[in-house]
């Protein structure tokens, strides 16, 4: 649409209309899939959620046209408020931590110092080789599995009946 407006105009009523249609659809999706999630994870009985910080993400390109798609389209910090105030709704906490090194951890040895990332694959000297961001993922979530405090009994109360 740009592309069809006179010299030196970059935008028009045409394509701001545009932007909020997708702002709002990108919304909704966003509305929805925090509410089907944490739907899920209130059924499961799940107290606290964690994810992981994308800081510096912006600042890696891959490429020119993946680059300039992030830029566009990011909107992780709205994401991650959407998440925190429907989680309120549940009494379910949201908690933002760190990635960092996720993706060169060997899950075999824990080295990261010789790990090797090649497109989407993480080899490791001991012999370990799996996929990057599956092997990422499992990581951040082992990670916080350690820091977590671990579930407690359920709490029980007991009546007295007179032996009926």
């Amino acid at each position: 649409m740009q592309s069809k407006l006179e010299d030196g105009r970059y935008s028009s009523e045409h394509i701001r209309r545009l932007y909020r249609k997708r702002t709002r659809r990108r919304d909704h999706a966003q509305e929805a899939l925090c509410r089907d999630l944490l739907d899920r994870l209130y059924e499961k009985g799940v107290n606290t959620v964690y994810i992981g910080g994308l800081t510096d993400v912006l600042d890696t390109h891959w490429s020119v046209e993946t680059n300039a798609k992030t830029h566009n389209f990011w909107s992780f910090k709205k994401f991650t408020e959407r998440l925190v105030c429907t989680a309120e709704e549940y009494g379910i906490s949201v908690e933002v931590r760190s990635e960092a090194w996720t993706s060169q951890e060997c899950p075999r040895c824990g080295g990261t110092d010789r790990t090797s990332r090649h497109e989407d694959t993480l080899t490791s000297p001991c012999g370990f080789e799996g996929h990057a961001d599956l092997t990422a993922s499992e990581t951040f979530l082992e990670r916080q599995i350690e820091q977590a405090v671990r579930p407690m009994a359920w709490p029980v109360r007991f009546e007295w009946d007179d032996h009926d």
